[in-house]
């Protein structure tokens, strides 16, 4: 009777080393280890299926952390801790220590920046990143679309250049970190939303024709712009924009004070939702202004109008179209001859009166028919009384 007692006891004594074993095994599989932030004298254990000496229904289990289970006095059968002699953890036996898994240097493992949901329009870019602290390298990424592996996307950060309508849905990455076995996190999700009502210009800067430094404006209006508009100016051929607002209504006007020569502009406007989009380009064509030459004669202009008279003390001035100016002259001396030289493309009508005289009139008859030589026109009076009067003369190009 004693022997069939002590027979049954082997039997039972090696049933449960074999228990063990197989449930080392299992154990070696699944489970990992990883530091506790709020204990570190202990770890924690995590896995989803039963655990030794553990219920079923547990998922973790906290491990004392000793230099080596050997250090440990008094230990007692079922006792399980973490080694930081080999990083491994290990169960006591009535026999000893049995090595369960090795889980490799362990360290806090974390994701510290996920990607961050969007909402971009038609043909923008994106691109989504991830950061993390810890863990043991080298650390390996896999970003995932609707929860579906993206092939080929292996790196820290995703990128979606050009947007269609089918790139919308939910991005996230699976990082593992190489510790053994492998910690294993996974971000938040990003949902990336594209809008497919584009972002447009309903009003692009328009073509002109100016003046010469004549002061003009061009104007912009966009649509479907989500948030405040930053609109940069430029000049065709060059990068630095002329200047540069931000406004919360989709358009702009810009005033230019004036060109000296023809011009070419566009316009780029921003959004943080929307990205940018580029007007097309305004031509300015600028029409330069016509220089009257005036000043005096000596010898009459008409004695010999084959050739261009000589104007003496001349002055220099513009006119701009469909303006009127005033010349003012000095009083002249007796028989001096007053002569205007007008581009002969140009209409213009020349009328003067005397400051002295209280602005009396002098018909325009007191001009000589005006002669044209060489692409000029030119008007030519005569001060014949050579009174100490001052001239105004109004001039006026008309179009």
């Amino acid at each position: 009777m004693r022997l069939l007692f002590k027979t049954n006891r082997l039997v039972w004594l090696a049933l449960c080393l074999l228990s063990l074993q197989g449930s080392a095994q299992q154990f070696n599989k699944t489970y990992f280890a990883k530091s506790l932030a709020v204990d570190k004298s202990t770890y924690a254990v995590e896995s989803a299926s039963l655990e030794i000496g553990d219920s079923a229904t547990k998922k973790g289990l906290r491990l004392p952390r000793v230099a080596r289970p050997d250090s440990v006095k008094n230990a007692v059968s079922g006792l399980m801790v973490y080694s930081l002699y080999d990083q491994a953890i290990y169960y006591r036996i009535p026999s000893g220590w049995m090595k369960l898994c090795a889980c490799g240097t362990i360290s806090d493992f974390s994701i510290t920046t996920h990607p961050v949901s969007a909402s971009k329009t038609l043909g923008q870019n994106i691109t989504f990143t991830v950061a993390t602290t810890g863990g043991t390298t080298p650390i390996t990424y896999q970003w995932y679309k609707d929860d579906l592996a993206i092939t080929g996307a292996t790196s820290i950060s995703y990128t979606l250049i050009g947007l269609d309508a089918d790139d919308g849905g939910t991005y996230k990455v699976r990082v593992t970190s190489s510790n053994e076995p492998a910690i294993v996190l996974n971000s938040n999700d990003a949902i990336l939303t594209v809008v497919t009502i584009p972002f447009i210009y309903t009003l692009h800067p328009a073509d002109q024709t100016v003046d010469q430094y004549a002061p003009y404006s061009l104007t912009a209006t966009v649509a479907n712009g989500t948030g405040d508009y930053t609109w940069r100016w430029y000049i065709v051929g060059s990068s630095t924009p002329i200047s540069t607002t931000v406004t919360s209504v989709p358009t702009k006007t810009q005033y230019v004070g004036g060109s000296n020569s023809d011009i070419q502009w566009f316009v780029t406007c921003t959004t943080t939702a929307n990205g940018i989009i580029t007007s097309d380009t305004a031509n300015i064509t600028v029409t330069p202004l016509p220089v009257v030459t005036y000043g005096y004669a000596s010898v009459d202009p008409y004695i010999s109008n084959s050739s261009p008279p000589s104007i003496g003390s001349s002055a220099v001035t513009t006119i701009a179209h469909n303006a009127d100016i005033s010349i003012s002259f000095p009083a002249a001396a007796v028989d001096k001859f007053i002569v205007f030289k007008v581009p002969a493309t140009e209409p213009v009508k020349v009328t003067w009166f005397s400051t002295s005289l209280n602005n009396g009139s002098i018909p325009d008859a007191a001009f000589r028919a005006p002669f044209t030589i060489a692409g000029f026109t030119y008007y030519v009076t005569r001060d014949a009384a050579g009174l100490a009067f001052d001239y105004t003369v109004p001039i006026q190009l008309k179009q």
